[in-house]
């Protein structure tokens, strides 16, 4: 069963549209995805999507200069809870997987 969750993650996480815009960000399958690496990741995310939150709330009319910082934390700390938990160790074993069976060819 966790074989195949983690399959459909990296499915899922090898297409560009999920690292849309930072698809520069992505790594190469047999790449490990580092601490550092998510540090990176959860700013670039959490930033992007704080400017999209912001647009949706100038658009209903509704922004407040003073709630951004907070909703940048939100999404700091969101990104940083999921990378950290969920895509990183789930990369990491394709990435391993990968790493070993090239190292063996």
């Amino acid at each position: 069963m966790f074989s195949k969750i983690v399959e459909i993650h990296n499915t899922l996480s090898d297409k560009d549209f999920i690292w849309f815009p930072f698809q520069k960000l992505k790594p190469l399958p047999h790449e490990q995805i580092t601490f550092k690496h998510t540090l990176f990741m959860t700013s670039c995310f959490a930033f992007y999507f704080t400017l999209g939150f912001a647009i949706r709330e100038v658009i209903s009319h509704s922004f407040v200069w003073s709630q951004q910082p907070v909703t940048f934390l939100y999404c700091l700390i969101g990104f940083l809870f999921w990378f950290n938990t969920v895509t990183r160790p789930i990369w990491n074993i394709r990435a391993n997987k990968l790493s070993s069976t090239k190292s063996t060819e």
